[in-house]
């Protein structure tokens, strides 16, 4: 009787860590999908915000626009509450990939 009652312990406690470990499987998956779209999503905002920046830089820095004219030209084609949105995601975007660079570096075995 009392091997029976150790062997069912046993067996109860290797569920117990078997079912642990699925749910902390199921929480990481589901971790890591909630990252990788708000990763997609801020991708899609910083290429949006790049694009606008490059067509305010190749605004600025046309070579048939006069210098002092040259901003006009830049706030005659994009607001600049619009452009400081595009700095503000690409800043953002910037200090995401940063930040990943680095914990991939500290992974990486010297």
């Amino acid at each position: 009787m009392a091997c029976f009652l150790i062997d069912a312990h046993n067996t109860i406690l290797d569920h117990l860590v078997e079912m642990h470990s699925q749910d902390l499987t199921g929480m990481n998956r589901r971790a890591q999908h909630a990252l990788d779209a708000r990763r997609r999503a801020l991708r899609r905002h910083a290429k949006a915000g790049l694009d606008m920046v490059l067509v305010a830089l190749e605004l600025v820095l046309d070579p048939t626009r006069p210098p002092a004219t040259a901003r006009m030209a830049l706030y005659a084609a994009m607001d600049e509450p619009s452009l400081r949105t595009a700095i503000q995601r690409c800043r953002t975007w910037q200090r995401l990939t940063a930040g990943s660079s680095m914990n991939s570096e500290r992974a990486t075995p010297i």
